[in-house]
């Protein structure tokens, strides 16, 4: 409904500056009682260490702010418990039928709390702070951007195991991020990492107990689940308390009049509040929309494997409360009752889970009178759905006893899909997120084990590529005294080239940064789980060699170049070809153990320099036409070729990868350099 102006008009002075004050949110500090810390100046100078690449100095700005961050949180948390208990109802109060909207807010049910809020979480802090330095802060650390930065830190500092936990740790929050997953990939390939050392350094205890009770679940421990699982419920509902208290800390009106301030401020607080639920059930990427309703499954199951059918009855009840409809748990509640011999009006929920229900059955009735109905209605109060209940929280409807008609229930069965995902699973859906379009397969490209895909990197990494090009060395390992049949064609074009631990020399002798290497090997670990997906394999996929060349065509040396004066000839990576026979061979062969080829491409501003696959008397079977961002992947024993390049300079790279775990080679990292 609107909000009359003419009521302002009946309040006193006192009433509407008190409504102002409360709802116009000044910057909040991010301090401990016992630091002097400015964290935001903090996180400004690990910012500024990263760029200016002083590793050790961002290890340390950063991770003091993220120890002081969490301090904050914990801070927060106690705030929010103390004045949940002063002010029990707040934004839930009821209000009497003859009091108007604004009359309600400003007599205080309604900003009680969030008073009581900021004067305690103000009480904690010794210092103020420059509001200047907020920035985005808050959103960078819900998004946990601070383990951007720290992860590449700690891994230049030598601490790649702290590093690949910082960079998944930032990655199950924003699975997007192809070169964080691809350095995370590097730190695990080239240090041999397990996933079981690889953890989430932000695990919400919530989370954690219930991933333990799950565990605990499977292997039939069923009183260490029972811990975990009620250890993990009470910290749920902890955290839905600290995320209430952040949307009530994080809004700032930037309306006019104090009536608009006033329903924008409550509303989008509100708002916010009943988004706590998503929040906190959408995990590594995942989201659980059934995550409540599941644990009181969990806990009814374990409750009875223990003996304890008390408990195991209320947890049924609960479950009812959020899902009436189930009639199977209905069932199963009744069947409960008779061995218990109590009678269903003595039922109660667990407390916590009826405050909840209650809690935003009230924000919703409030929304509706300040918005109107259209807006987006609380989880666990909507008109029916999964996971969601009708307006039946405020008591719990008498149900009587059924006759017992059914067997127990299949609890393992019913909750087969409500695991929270491990780390390798984790890992193995972000890998699946490496983006890239395919472009060409199967029929077009004459085998069904070929494929081009595009837009793997963007223009910006394939002009860093161009500038780092300009270090290659001549010939880039192949020798006048190779034979013309496997080497390129040094008469007509200018070969250069280099591999990471070349670029490694570079970085030594000042000529590169360390992050020009940094980059090519993300690029090489991002088409290695690229491969590895495209080909279905299940066996471990390592890196043979990666190379980094250019071809540019000589002036006065492009004269009548013919169709068969090739760039590079008709070759295979991993057998040895013979054009007179039509063979190739894997017993002469100098590199017999690739397995895949991949070869990557960063510009199209050249003449001539296609690719093609080839048919045993050399013709062309496809050709395909590079360009910045493109990649073609294939068996390392098909037969291809480049054609010859006319005009400019084509680069590319050329990654080998092998299923031969003694033929793994290092991509190197930094990391392993300075081992």
């Amino acid at each position: 409904m609107a909000v009359s102006d003419s009521v302002c008009q009946q309040l006193s002075l006192s009433q509407m500056m008190c409504a102002i004050v409360m709802l116009w949110l000044t910057t909040v500090p991010v301090l401990h009682a016992d630091s002097n810390v400015d964290i935001f100046k903090e996180y400004s100078k690990g910012k500024t260490a990263y760029r200016k690449e002083k590793w050790i100095l961002c290890v340390k700005h950063i991770g003091t702010t993220i120890s002081l961050y969490n301090r904050y949180r914990q801070t927060l948390l106690q705030c929010a418990i103390k004045c949940k208990k002063e002010h029990a109802h707040s934004y839930t109060d009821l209000r009497g039928q003859s009091e108007s909207m604004i009359e309600y807010i400003v007599k205080g049910n309604l900003l009680s709390e969030r008073d009581c809020l900021l004067s305690c979480q103000g009480s904690t802090r010794e210092q103020t702070m420059d509001s200047s330095h907020e920035s985005n802060f808050p959103k960078d650390f819900e998004r946990m951007k601070p383990y951007y930065y720290i992860q590449h830190c700690l891994n230049k500092v030598g601490q790649v195991s702290n590093a690949a936990s910082a960079a998944y740790t930032f990655l199950v929050r924003n699975p997007g991020y192809d070169d964080v997953l691809s350095m995370l990939g590097a730190y695990k390939y080239e240090h041999s990492i397990p996933d079981h050392m690889i953890i989430d350094l932000e695990e919400r205890p919530y989370v954690k107990h219930r991933k333990d009770g799950e565990s605990a679940y499977r292997l039939g421990k069923w009183t260490d689940a029972v811990k975990h699982f009620e250890a993990a419920l009470k910290e749920y509902y902890k955290e839905d308390e600290l995320c209430r208290a952040h949307c009530d800390l994080g809004h700032r009106s930037t309306s006019s009049g104090l009536t608009q301030i006033l329903v924008d401020g409550i509303s989008a607080v509100l708002q916010c509040q009943q988004g706590c639920a998503d929040t906190l059930t959408h995990l590594y990427g995942q989201t659980y929309p059934n995550y409540l309703t599941d644990h009181y499954l969990y806990l009814q199951d374990v409750y009875v494997k223990t003996n304890d059918n008390v408990n195991a009855l209320e947890a049924a009840t609960t479950y009812l409360t959020f899902k009436p409809e189930d009639q199977q748990v209905t069932q199963y509640r009744n069947n409960l009752l008779k061995k218990l011999q109590t009678s269903d009006s003595e039922l109660t929920p667990g407390q916590d889970a009826a405050r909840y229900i209650e809690t935003r059955k009230r924000m919703t009735d409030l929304l509706d009178e300040l918005l109107g109905s259209e807006h987006q209605k609380s989880k666990y109060y909507k008109e029916g759905g999964d996971g969601e209940t009708q307006d039946n929280s405020e008591e719990i409807q008498s149900r009587k006893p059924e006759p017992d008609t059914s067997n127990d229930i299949d609890f393992s069965s019913r909750l087969e899909n409500a695991r929270l995902f491990n780390t390798t699973q984790i890992l193995n859906n972000l890998f699946k997120t490496l983006s890239a379009d395919v472009a060409l397969t199967g029929e077009t490209l004459k085998h069904d084990k070929r494929v081009v895909m595009d837009n793997l990197f963007t223009k910006e990494v394939c002009d860093d590529v161009m500038r780092i090009s300009q270090n290659g060395i001549k010939n880039a390992g192949y020798h006048e005294i190779y034979p013309t049949a496997v080497r390129p064609n040094f008469a007509k074009e200018l070969f250069t080239g280099f591999d990471i631990l070349d670029c490694w020399e570079l970085v030594l002798g000042k000529q590169l940064k360390e992050s020009d290497v940094d980059l090519l090997t993300r690029l090489a670990e991002q088409v290695r789980h690229l491969v590895v997906r495209w080909f279905n394999e299940t066996r471990p996929i390592y890196h043979d060699y990666t190379q980094f060349t250019c071809r540019k065509a000589l002036d006065g040396k492009q004269t009548n170049r013919t169709s068969e004066d090739l760039s590079h000839p008709v070759h295979g990576d991993s057998c040895d070809f013979k054009p007179d026979q039509g063979v190739c061979a894997t017993e002469t062969a100098a590199y017999p153990w690739r397995t895949y080829s991949a070869v990557l491409y960063f510009n199209d501003n050249f003449e001539g320099g296609k690719f093609f696959f080839a048919n045993p008397d050399q013709s062309e079977q496809v050709s395909i036409v590079p360009k910045c961002g493109r990649m073609v992947a294939f068996p390392s024993d098909h037969l291809h070729g480049v054609k010859a390049v006319t005009k400019g300079k084509r680069c590319a790279a050329t990654i080998w990868f092998t299923a031969s775990a003694n033929r793994r080679r290092a991509l190197p990292t930094w990391s392993g350099i300075v081992k």
